[in-house]
């Protein structure tokens, strides 16, 4: 009966030591998963913001500065966190670290600007100046052997 008290008594130090040494995993594993639930609820608030920004545009045809100023920042909290679940940055965000700022400016849309008709990545615009410039190219070779003397292949030097 020692022997298994001994035994039992190594197997539970033993163990002891083993959660005791991984405490801070378990510890990051917890904020994960809070921090999952809480990404979880941002997307679907930029989700919502964003319908709520089009239905504002529809109506009045001009962005709600407010919508896209909260949705920018939510963008960048979700960023932060998003890097915190993937063990890319050991900060905690928000509400465990200051709020994060802009990483780079909200951008200007101008929607009152007419569609091109023409997308920009069709094969027409991309293969006509590839084109343009073979023949500039063609058309340089050309003049270059037009005015240099021209080759005798009779002519043989003495």
């Amino acid at each position: 009966m020692n022997q298994v008290k001994k035994l039992l008594s190594v197997v539970t130090d033993k163990a002891l030591r083993f959660i005791i040494a991984r405490k801070n995993v378990g510890v990051r594993l917890v904020f994960t998963l809070f921090f999952t639930l809480v990404c979880g609820m941002l997307s679907f608030a930029i989700l919502a913001l964003a319908f709520l920004q089009f239905v504002c545009l529809l109506i009045t045809m001009q962005q709600n500065e407010a919508i896209k100023g909260l949705s920018h920042k939510l963008t960048a909290y979700t960023y932060k966190v998003l890097r915190y679940i993937t063990l890319t940055e050991n900060l905690r965000p928000y509400p465990f670290s200051p709020f994060p700022s802009e990483m780079e400016p909200a951008e200007v849309v101008d929607l009152s600007a007419p569609v091109p008709e023409k997308d920009a990545f069709t094969a027409d615009t991309d293969s006509a100046p590839a084109a343009d410039a073979d023949k500039a190219e063609e058309k340089a070779a050309d003049d270059a052997t037009a005015d240099s003397e021209p080759i005798i292949p009779d002519h043989k030097e003495s």
